[in-house]
């Protein structure tokens, strides 16, 4: 008996060391800034706070309305800054790892807080590109669904689905794919049910489907009706029917893409995950060793198959949307990270040594800290958001706005809407970023939009328009295009240029 108790030790030690990694490197993390279009989905949320904005009506985007809603929350508790944004964000991930380890704790102590450190260390290697970015929003609310499915079937039933159910939507809310983690859920109840042909079992598995579907639907309701009474529901199913179609045809690549060319397209960008990759191995001997243990719980078994699951729905998931930025592919991620966690369970076992040994080693190779964190440890000072041009236009944006000014910006993720959220900045119009202008030109949809901007435009007359005009992605492909006629002679005609350098315009009305 002295083995098992040397190799808990030695587990319990392992995880001491990488917790005190995890809390260095999220302490540090909360001097980060952010970055890319994080700002853009929060500067959206301080205009529901501060303004009373609906979602689509009164800001066109193509995101959910959960993330709106949740980022409008945030900003209102933390502040619309960058330090309340991380505070949220690392917030967020702990009570994500704690999720995670209420989740896994029936494998023991080890597995489940190894699975919780190794997530967090992954999470905050990506550096502030990744905080509070959609995909790692959805997870809590998916390990919810997953905690109450897991529970004790002898506490009640009813209340736990329409709570699994409305975690899910909630999740959904946030990206519409992640409702696929529901099939994993029918499937699995529908196996246990042929295995226990009972009436009374069908008449419980039948109303666990009622109570679950009621879940699901309630925050459904709840927005229809919001929408309803703030009469927003043709600006929604202007950007979910006409918009959302011709989005999903634009790939990773940023290039418009058609019928066999996708799933060509589809596929070949999987190996994108890179190294993550790795995290299958030790994952993949733990799931053969927990499935074929005869000591093994089944409880954990069902875990286990559940994880299984996560991974194969994530990764469908991933390939639907045909991007494969890094940020899509986190939920995967996480779920091989506590598949492969639990192996730890068998640290005392011989057989089962390679799931242990194999998560380490691949934690060797994988972890990494931020560049972020490695500047920060070196007492390097940390790179202003787009090399400065942020903080340059927040600084004349300061100096030239009067209040009721407007600002007009012509970007997608190059920082104009950051420096607006900096300075509190009005919008000129419902749209906040020009992307959607240029791909599928002769579309009824882009030629509404297009018409609908420049009316918008020349009514509000913004004081000053920021045009971010190099570096910034185009979409390439049929019917795509990088001119503007309409808006460019607006602001010949119109405007003069104040300020011309790196790569964006700052235009200023004529008066």
């Amino acid at each position: 008996g002295k083995k098992p108790f040397n190799l808990s030790v030695f587990a319990t030690l392992i995880n001491i060391l990488l917790s005190l990694f995890l809390f260095g490197e999220a302490y540090l993390s909360l001097q980060w800034r952010m970055v890319h279009d994080s700002p853009i989905l929060y500067y959206m949320g301080f205009l529901i706070d501060n303004f009373h904005a609906v979602p689509y009506r009164d800001f066109f985007d193509m995101n959910m309305p959960g993330a709106h809603w949740l980022n409008a929350l945030i900003g209102s508790i933390f502040g619309f800054t960058d330090s309340g944004f991380q505070k949220a964000n690392i917030l967020i991930l702990v009570t994500t790892l704690a999720l995670a380890f209420i989740w896994l704790r029936s494998f023991g102590l080890n597995p489940a807080w190894a699975s919780a450190n190794i997530f967090g260390l992954s999470f905050l290697q990506y550096g502030p590109a990744m905080s509070m970015q959609r995909e790692f929003l959805t997870i809590p609310f998916m390990l919810l669904a997953l905690v109450f499915y897991s529970m004790s079937p002898a506490s009640s039933y009813r209340i736990r689905y329409f709570l699994i159910g409305f975690f899910i939507c909630c999740a959904v809310f946030i990206k519409p794919q992640s409702g696929l983690i529901l099939i994993i859920f029918l499937f699995l109840d529908g196996w246990y049910l042929l295995q226990k042909d009972q009436s009374r079992q069908i008449r419980n598995f039948l109303f666990s489907y009622v109570c679950m579907f009621a879940g699901f639907f309630l925050p459904i309701f709840a927005a229809l009706l919001y929408f309803s009474l703030n009469n927003a529901i043709p600006a929604f199913l202007e950007v979910a029917t006409g918009y959302w179609p011709l989005y999903t045809d634009i790939n990773a690549r940023l290039e418009i893409t058609s019928g066999h060319e996708d799933v060509a397209a589809a596929l070949a960008g999987i190996p994108s995950i890179g190294l993550q990759a790795l995290w299958l191995i030790p994952g993949g001997i733990n799931a053969f060793s927990i499935l074929k243990s005869r000591s093994v719980h089944h409880i954990n078994k069902n875990k286990t198959v559940l994880m299984i699951g996560g991974i194969l729905v994530c990764l469908i998931e991933v390939i639907i949307a045909n991007k494969y930025w890094e940020y899509h592919w986190l939920p995967m991620i996480f779920f091989m990270i506590i598949l492969a966690g639990s192996g730890f369970c068998f640290m005392d076992l011989k057989r089962s040594w390679a799931g242990a040994l194999g998560l380490l080693l691949v934690c060797v190779i994988v972890l990494r800290p931020s560049s972020y964190i490695e500047m920060q440890i070196s007492g390097e000072t940390l790179p202003s958001p787009q090399g400065g041009r942020v903080d340059d236009i927040a600084e004349y944006l300061e100096k030239n706005l009067d209040p009721g000014d407007t600002v007009q910006p012509l970007d997608w993720s190059n920082g104009a809407v950051q420096s607006m959220l900096m300075v509190r900045a009005t919008p000129a119009t419902r749209y906040l970023y020009d992307f959607h202008f240029y791909h599928h030109i002769s579309t009824p949809e882009i030629q509404h939009l297009r018409a609908d901007f420049l009316s918008k435009l020349q009514n509000s007359r913004p004081k000053v328009v920021i045009e971010f005009y190099d570096g910034r992605p185009w979409v390439n492909g049929p019917d795509t295009t990088r001119d503007f006629l309409g808006l460019s002679n607006f602001l010949v005609e119109n405007y003069y240029v104040d300020v011309d350098r790196g790569g964006y315009r700052l235009w200023m009305r004529d008066h």
